[in-house]
């Protein structure tokens, strides 16, 4: 593919989350303009790996990295992963989220629970800031 083909060629992205539902979709997409793909999984090994072939078999590299987006050292470490395998960091897609349905928690826990999503999804953004700013 050309260039023009592929917006994001010579890219890596970092998909949090990126293994299974939305964050699978937005892995294939970024891969799909080019971009080399790292993703981070929490559970599901098979589908992180299944992915990963799919997007190799595209012509991409991709690797995955099991990683909680609740903890911030795993955090840490799929970006220095992440910088290991590429050597720089571009693109950083912070998806990953749970849902605690209130009728299986007590409502205390789930308010505390809605109420972490904000720093879960700002962790990983500090990390990956410094690795891009080691690039330039």
């Amino acid at each position: 593919m050309t260039n023009a083909l592929q917006p994001l060629k010579d890219k890596i992205a970092l998909v949090v989350g990126g293994s299974r539902g939305i964050g699978a979709g937005i892995a294939r997409r970024l891969a799909e303009d080019g971009a080399g793909i790292a993703l981070t999984y929490a559970a599901a090994t098979d589908k992180a790996d299944e992915l990963v072939q799919q997007i190799a078999a595209g012509g991409v590299r991709a690797i995955a990295i099991k990683a909680d987006s609740g903890n911030e050292a795993e955090l840490r470490d799929a970006v220095a992963k992440t910088m290991q395998q590429f050597g720089r960091l571009d693109i950083l897609v912070v998806n990953a989220g749970v849902l605690i349905l209130p009728s299986r928690r007590p409502l205390p826990t789930w308010g505390k629970a809605v109420a972490s999503l904000p720093s879960a999804a700002t962790r990983p953004c500090e990390p990956a800031s410094r690795a891009r700013a080691s690039t330039r």
